[in-house]
């Protein structure tokens, strides 16, 4: 089987993402094979950076715009590439 990010379940922006993520590139076989520990340990990863998401999304004081006339909702934070979905 394909892995997820051929998937009909993705949406095509997911897909279009300028990187590679462990998690789009899993497939049902790959998963399958992994043991336990590596699976509960994807699994906290993901939730980890979830958790890291929400921080960022929740403190208004880390956002900028990188154009000073720039409307509000264009703002921006930086995120650190290992913590990029």
């Amino acid at each position: 089987m394909a892995a997820l990010a051929q998937s009909q379940f993705v949406p095509g922006f997911l897909k279009e993402l300028p990187y590679n993520s462990k998690v789009m590139a899993l497939s049902n076989e790959m998963w399958n094979s992994m043991v336990d520990s590596q699976q509960k340990e994807l699994f906290q990863t993901a939730q980890m950076k979830v958790e890291f998401y929400k921080s960022l999304y929740d403190n208004a004081d880390v956002w900028m715009n990188l154009d000073e006339h720039a409307a509000e909702d264009e703002k921006v934070v930086p995120v650190p590439l290992n913590m990029l979905p």
